[in-house]
């Protein structure tokens, strides 16, 4: 007589490693920043692409992000790739016609919950701003330079005309909650004084620094 087999529990399945993708718009300010607080919270798994690659319009950031997906899709099945998790991309709103093509950027993104779009106004050099004050301020994005400056006096003189890793080391990353703070309560007051869609000014960066802070392997 034979016996019954044994039941045995079956191990938990590990949670499959997923990859990030950041897709800026510039190719001066934002790659470095984020390149650097990637590495610094250890984000495993990521990559930066800048504007110049592919377009820096929206809708060309948008389209390359939709092709990103469609070749991870086919690379995922056959195992030659991780899966892609989330897209950032991030955009001047009013670099392009006042914020329209933007608008239609963000609505052609809608469809991909993988797609998340980050819209900063009137630019990303307004969330370095953040670092150091709280304001409700329009700017242009000339002005936002400008006013930068004032905080990082060398801003955009190196060769590259880019963001030094010494600013980002000594000077902002030490004020990085500050700038979650200052931008999380913008949004708050935005949406209790502006209708528009990209009120003037506006940063949403506190969102893609939690999904960092989340998903990396180092603690502060």
């Amino acid at each position: 007589m034979s016996r019954a087999p044994k039941h045995t529990r079956r191990k938990p399945l590990k949670e499959t490693a997923k990859s990030t993708v950041f897709i800026c718009e510039d190719t001066t300010s934002s790659p470095p920043y984020i390149k650097y607080v990637c590495e610094l919270y250890g984000l495993q798994n990521y990559q930066v692409i800048t504007g110049n690659e592919y377009g820096s319009s929206p809708k060309s950031i948008v389209s390359h992000a939709k092709d990103l997906l469609q070749q991870n899709t086919r690379k995922y099945r056959k195992g030659e790739d991780l899966k892609i998790g989330k897209i950032f991309c991030i955009i001047d709103t009013l670099e392009h016609e006042n914020g329209q093509t933007a608008l239609a950027a963000i609505n052609s993104a809608s469809s991909h919950s993988e797609i998340e779009m980050i819209c900063l106004t009137p630019c990303f050099e307004f969330w370095l701003i953040l670092h150091f004050c709280y304001t409700e301020k329009p700017l242009t994005a000339h002005e936002a330079v400008k006013e930068l400056k004032k905080h990082i006096p060398d801003f955009g003189k190196n060769k590259q005309k880019t963001l030094r890793t010494e600013d980002l080391r000594d000077i902002l990353i030490p004020k990085l909650e500050c700038a979650q703070q200052n931008s999380q309560a913008l949004e708050k007051a935005q949406e209790r004084m502006s209708s528009d869609k990209f009120p003037n000014p506006d940063s949403r960066m506190h969102y893609l620094i939690d999904y960092i802070k989340s998903k990396g392997k180092k603690r502060y």
